[in-house]
């Protein structure tokens, strides 16, 4: 077993018994500093002042953020260092859940229940992994591409277990190197081997950031026959055909994604925003009201998907009136987003210009005059 003395330990789940329990576990293990939180605004607020080795967070928190987008702000934020260990922990298994929360790569992934014999199996691998990818994780911490492509071939040659783990890094390092030529050597040089999902993506991006959108497309495409269950793929698909011009075909793309993981907030803004200039609106409603539920406990909250909510449920109505449910939940929609944003001028603006715009279906033009006019006046 590895010596767990000197690791720092953040467990986070909102049972106090559950807590208790993963806690008095390690302190079997010989940890001495254990902490525990039981929400996700307070793992983050913890992050910023005590870098953490290990941290076990549960994935449904109840109200408020949850696992996935703790991790998001962690990662963001650099809140934690790519030497700590991140361990998703939940009960649940459904696959939406799943996907979403491995999309973000947590270090590893554990369904409740759990016993102590597990846990140290689990910890002692990753442990012994983060070890060995020491002097790499150190290199990207100090945001060194050069550091991080020396200490990733070394590493290779010394230890072939981690080869494969290693091209990724090097992949990532001539990217933010701006060796493109090399890049796409090595990530062909993979795929011709053998194929690999991240490598997929990373070739797509690359060809798509060179403008040779065919290329691209062929690659995503390989990549989707061998990989159908990542979402990632879909996203760089989609890219791709939007900018060739095909808008429908991209948005069928993002739905598929959708389907996989459609606990992904920028997915659905995404979505929502492509159904809307593809004069889907159903689709487009759909996908904003997603984004705007999920946007409620996450960083990426945005006033967009409000408003695009209220802009597709008007345009729903075409060339006819508002249905009376309609515009009570555009009022209530926008209503949310005015009190959510009342410091800022530009949304106010605009969170009256689209209410008017509703208003003149629904058949109150008065009304709708006077919001146009606060509006031009602020």
């Amino acid at each position: 077993m590895q010596d767990y003395s000197n690791k720092r330990f953040l467990v986070v789940d909102d049972f106090s018994d559950f807590r208790s329990s993963v806690k008095a576990m390690l302190r079997d293990m010989g940890a001495k500093d254990v902490d525990t939180a039981d929400c996700g605004e307070d793992t983050l607020a913890m992050c910023r002042h005590k870098r953490y080795d290990i941290i076990l967070h549960d994935y449904n928190l109840g109200a408020g953020k949850n696992g996935q987008q703790v991790l998001e702000e962690l990662l963001i934020g650099k809140l934690i260092s790519h030497q700590c260990i991140f361990i998703m922990v939940t009960a649940e298994s459904s696959q939406a859940m799943v996907l979403s929360a491995l999309e973000h790569e947590p270090d590893a992934y554990l369904t409740k229940p759990f016993n102590r014999a597990s846990l140290i199996q689990r910890l002692d691998k990753l442990v012994e992994r983060k070890d060995a990818l020491k002097p790499i994780l150190q290199a990207l911490d100090k945001h060194d591409p050069a550091a991080v492509l020396a200490a990733s071939t070394t590493l290779s040659q010394q230890d072939k277990r981690y080869a494969p783990l290693c091209q990724r890094y090097r992949a990532g390092a001539l990217r933010d190197l701006g060796r493109q030529d090399e890049l796409e050597t090595l990530l062909t040089g993979i795929l011709a081997d053998r194929a690999t999902p991240w490598a997929c993506m990373a070739l797509g991006s690359l060809l798509h950031a060179r403008g040779q959108l065919p290329r691209a497309r062929d690659v995503y495409e390989q990549g989707l026959q061998s990989f159908p269950m990542m979402p990632g793929l879909y996203d760089g698909l989609a890219a791709v055909l939007l900018a060739q011009g095909e808008s429908s075909r991209a948005q069928q793309v993002l739905e598929e994604a959708i389907k996989l993981s459609p606990l992904a907030i920028r997915r659905q803004m995404e979505l929502g925003k492509l159904a809307l200039e593809n004069q889907d609106f159903a689709s487009a409603s759909r996908a904003y009201r997603h984004a705007m539920e999920q946007g409620r406990t996450s960083m990426f909250k945005s006033p967009d998907n409000y408003l695009g909510l209220a802009q597709a449920l008007t345009a729903q109505a075409g060339d006819g009136s508002l249905d009376k449910r309609v515009q009570a939940d555009i009022n209530q929609t926008l209503g949310e987003l005015q009190k959510g944003y009342s410091n800022d001028p530009v949304v106010q603006v605009r969170a009256r210009l689209t209410h008017a715009q509703s208003l003149v279906k629904s058949g109150d033009p008065a009304l709708a005059k006077k919001l146009t006019d606060e509006a031009l006046t602020q």
